[in-house]
């Protein structure tokens, strides 16, 4: 037999062990994960990659987590422009990142996670080129979260009108984690209970501040009257069950929502976007949602 043809049979025999072997790995109590998924979690396990580490400050964890995940992260988006500022907020000024886009010229504005950068991005939308009648609120996770209790602190103290709010993978109840999601994805899923009950002592660290809709906007007593909401889930997030919760609360409101679980990945798929192709169509639908939304 050719030397060619030895190799090649090797390679094929490769191929076959590896598509079996990451077949077995995504093969789950709580049913089957994206292939992309099940490989991210041997990496993490191979890396010893934690999300968080009691013995290091938050942003050196997020520093570590940041340099480790690159692999997975596509390149920044080519801006027009980047401009950090500070904002007037209620005890200190604010960080605030302008993002420009390169086509048009009015914006959808990018708008922070505070009550107080909202106002100013309402009152001062057509200093960077924004417009005030097309301002949004949008984060993931704990970003989502804040997003959530910006909409309606922007309800009840009647502040400017928002268009719209984009909720990826929402944390919206920090009083209990005992969905079938936080007890399915407890450990070995990315992101952990453990995690989860440090984010929140370091958070919210008086138990009574739980069940505050500031903290838990799922059980603020109405959820009428808010925002036209997209909400996007993943499928083996511990968060997903509260996020779908929300979704629905806000549906019985009467508020429109535009909702997707991505089936089989895992939380902040988002931000791996060379690994996950699901956080592009998360994307787009986002987009064209808010592009719906802003008249456009």
């Amino acid at each position: 037999m050719k030397a060619w043809m030895i190799v090649l049979l090797v390679v094929a025999a490769l191929a076959v062990f590896l598509v079996i072997v990451v077949n077995q790995w995504c093969a789950t109590p709580h049913g089957r994960l994206d292939w992309r998924a099940a490989v991210m979690l041997k990496y993490i396990r191979a890396a010893k990659i934690e999300l968080f580490r009691e013995s290091d400050p938050p942003e050196e964890s997020r520093r570590i987590n940041r340099e480790k995940s690159r692999p997975f992260k596509s390149r920044p988006l080519d801006l027009a422009g980047v401009v950090d500022r500070e904002v007037p907020g209620p005890d200190d000024s604010l960080p605030m990142r302008i993002y420009t886009p390169k086509s048009g010229t009015v914006l959808p504005t990018a708008v922070d996670d505070a009550y107080a950068a909202i106002l100013w991005v309402s009152g001062n939308a057509g200093t960077f080129g924004g417009d005030p009648a097309r301002v949004a609120v949008a984060g993931d996770s704990a970003g989502a979260n804040l997003a959530a209790v910006v909409s309606q602190l922007v309800r009840d103290r009647q502040g400017p009108r928002l268009a719209g709010q984009v909720l990826f993978y929402p944390a919206t109840d920090e009083s209990r984690f005992d969905t079938k999601s936080h007890v399915d994805f407890a450990e070995g899923y990315y992101l952990t209970r453990k995690c989860l009950e440090i984010f929140r002592s370091l958070y919210a660290p008086d138990r009574a501040d739980w069940t505050s809709s500031l903290v838990s906007p799922l059980l603020a007593p109405s959820l009428a009257n808010l925002p036209p909401a997209v909400v996007v889930t993943a499928g083996f997030d511990p968060l997903r069950d509260e996020g779908e919760a929300y979704a629905e609360r806000l549906e019985a409101s009467g508020v429109p929502v535009v909702r997707k679980r991505y089936d089989g990945i895992l939380h902040g798929f988002l931000t791996l976007d060379r690994l996950f192709p699901q956080a592009d169509d998360a994307i787009s639908l986002a987009a064209d949602e808010l592009k719906r939304l802003f008249g456009q």
